[in-house]
């Protein structure tokens, strides 16, 4: 018995209520939705866009991270309802579809300012800021700044963020996990929800009333972990990557594992999550739901379980200890949609390619990481429990924004509202940052120099291995000009962009039911084996990764860009007359390259006659003119001239 006085009450709301969605048209929350929804942690999902930056892109891009949390949980749901009424042999309960969905709902409390920013191209930037010490020639001093503070365990992600700020969320309804009785209602630790009372109703028995228990929020956390949770000090890549033994604890039986493949699929990568930014990123950037209505709705109902062969027995927790992989409950779908599963996986690709991965979004990417980077030294966040009066809060420390996830009040301070309090601040320190933001303001964006796609060529490959510093160096090398080129003036993006699970066919990875359906209603030991099968000839990409090299120029100067794309193009040229002849080519090869090269340059620039003024790319030069290296936008060209491959032919 607790020794505690605590006040506690029930369940804030005690009916369901709806709201609208502009991707599902309504989704019902339950009071336990509700409660969690009402709470700073999830609220604090308002003030990120899910895109970042893309609205400098496409206008229409700035929704939240909330509404797509709503979107995830309300799919989970659905969708394991559904499996319910057709598959009664599998045992879903209520407690499990509330489990799932909840998880759907929090699977993204975790992020930082700016989503994938954060903890994706800063945490790069990051890294080159602390090794050279400086920043776009602005101090960086790594030792002061971060000397006295914890280090975050390797492979440290999102996801392990969300799993913190998940148990700050039920601290702050007065609650917490009870390791020692993990079938008992959750431990009360302070005033708040009555752990009594934090539960859901089951419709299978009468309205009864069932309480969660800290099992079932382990089995949640593991939801969105997309695997077994670690111990304290190591992260989920970092259990991953280990060959520890561990096994759910959430939902041990096996016959319940295909639970864990709805909010994060360790499998195939398949998962609902993904179903619902697609159909949501689509509709906002392109404004048409065709991809909801004809892909995800056709998964969605048709989807099923069924027994598989593990798809990655060397990686599977369960099966890399087995001298024999074993076989999972996993989510599967029949063979009628391996098509439809191609197009979903295409469909991620695309999205990289022309919405997340856009060279104008990866510009404003780029300066919002520079603004953070150059405020890093000076902007601080408390660790101080402003939630409740209550709080301990004799040990208030104050992190940099790349901390800030170090601790739960501090990270519930990070949102995209950064900006605002750094261009509002009057702190002299944060200047250069400032002058940043009204850059951005301004649309005077970083600007693509060139690009290279790199595919089967020796040079190409050769470009891909060349770290981003020796990119740049070599680009430095390469300027005779007058007009000075720094380092800093640079960046280098190595893009690459798949379906889903790297160079590999993610459609391999996805189980499909063949034959007759009725086999799905037996007992789970009983139910069918899914297999993989190919997908035509005619369907298949020959290649499921594209490889890119991007050259970026912080300077707004257009003198200094055009030098830039300049070298860029001598850097290329001469990687190819190298793989050309085994060797680099003579000064005299090598100037009369140059030559015609320029000729032609030159003859393009008086063939033109009129400028596109307004253009949403970053490149500097209009759509009908592109900077060495880059076609119209979607279709790169070869970065050999007409005038050097005639030289190069009658060298042969």
């Amino acid at each position: 018995m607790s020794l505690h006085n605590y006040q506690t009450r029930p369940l804030t709301k005690q009916k369901h209520i709806h709201t609208n969605d502009t991707i599902h048209k309504s989704i019902r929350l339950c009071p336990l939705s509700s409660e969690l929804i009402n709470t700073p942690h999830f609220q604090r999902l308002r003030k990120l866009k899910q895109l970042g930056t893309s609205e400098y892109t496409y206008v229409n891009a700035n929704h939240t991270r909330f509404e797509h949390s709503l979107g995830v949980g309300f799919l989970g749901r659905e969708l394991l309802d559904r499996i319910r009424k057709e598959q009664t042999c599998l045992g879903i309960s209520d407690v499990d579809v509330k489990c799932v969905e909840i998880a759907g709902y929090c699977h993204d409390l975790g992020h930082g300012c700016f989503s994938h920013v954060y903890d994706g191209e800063f945490k790069h930037q990051l890294s080159k800021a602390s090794k050279s010490n400086s920043w776009m020639g602005h101090n960086f001093d790594y030792t002061t700044m971060y000397n006295s503070l914890p280090q975050r365990p390797e492979g440290w992600a999102h996801e392990d963020d969300s799993l913190m700020m998940l148990d700050h969320m039920l601290a702050y309804l007065g609650l917490a996990i009870d390791e020692d009785n993990l079938d008992e209602p959750l431990k009360q630790i302070g005033d708040g929800v009555d752990a009594n009372l934090f539960g859901t109703t089951d419709s299978t028995d009468n309205g009864k009333f069932i309480v969660f228990t800290s099992r079932d929020v382990i089995f949640i956390k593991e939801c969105i972990a997309g695997g077994p949770l670690p111990k304290e000090g190591m992260s989920i890549e970092g259990l991953k990557r280990s060959m520890k033994r561990v096994e759910y604890v959430g939902r041990p039986d096996p016959n319940k594992e295909f639970l864990y493949d709805i909010v994060s699929n360790k499998h195939s990568g398949f998962d609902f999550d993904k179903g619902d930014y697609l159909a949501r990123d689509k509709f906002y950037c392109f404004g048409f739901k065709g991809f909801e209505q004809c892909v995800l709705e056709r998964l969605f109902d048709n989807a099923c379980v069924a027994w598989s062969d593990c798809v990655n027995p060397k990686k599977c927790f369960r099966c890399k200890h087995k001298p024999v992989a074993g076989k999972h409950l996993t989510i599967c779908w029949p063979q009628k949609l391996v098509p439809t599963v191609r197009e979903f996986f295409r469909e991620r690709f695309l999205h990289h390619l022309n919405i997340y991965r856009h060279p104008t979004t990866q510009a404003c990417s780029f300066m919002v990481c520079d603004v953070l980077l150059l405020a890093e030294p000076y902007l601080k966040l408390s660790t101080e429990n402003e939630l409740t009066e209550q709080a301990d809060n004799d040990n208030i420390t104050y992190l940099p924004i790349s901390r800030a996830n170090n601790n739960p009040n501090s990270y519930l301070k990070l949102d995209d509202s950064i900006f605002d309090l750094i261009h509002k601040s009057t702190d002299p320190n944060l200047r250069p940052a400032r002058r940043l933001i009204n850059r951005m303001k301004s649309r005077k964006l970083y600007k693509l120099c060139g690009e290279q796609d790199i595919e089967d060529e020796e040079w190409q490959n050769h470009l891909w291995k060349m770290t981003e510093t020796e990119i740049v160096s070599n680009i430095v090398s390469l300027n005779n000009s007058t007009l000075e080129i720094q380092d800093h003036f640079m960046i280098v993006e190595k893009r690459s962009i798949h379906h889903g699970m790297g160079a590999v066919d993610p459609v391999s990875c996805v189980r499909f039911v063949q034959g007759d359906q009725s086999d799905l209603n037996k007992q789970p030991g009983d139910l069918p084996t899914a297999v993989q099968l190919k997908v035509h000839a005619c369907l298949t990409p020959k290649s499921f990764i594209m490889k890119t090299v991007r050259v970026y120029c912080r300077v707004d100067d257009s003198s200094v860009v055009k030098q830039i794309q300049t070298c860029f193009g001598k850097l290329i040229r001469m990687l190819a007359e190298k793989a050309k002849y085994n060797k680099s080519p003579s000064q005299t090869e090598f100037a009369a390259i140059e030559e015609s090269y320029a000729l032609e340059m030159q003859e393009e620039v008086n063939s033109r006659t009129e400028f596109n003024v307004l253009t949403q790319s970053p490149i500097l030069n209009d759509d009908q003119s592109p900077p060495p290296g880059l076609g119209k936008r979607g279709s790169p060209q070869s970065l050999f001239s007409q005038a050097v491959k005639r030289k190069i032919a009658d060298d042969m």
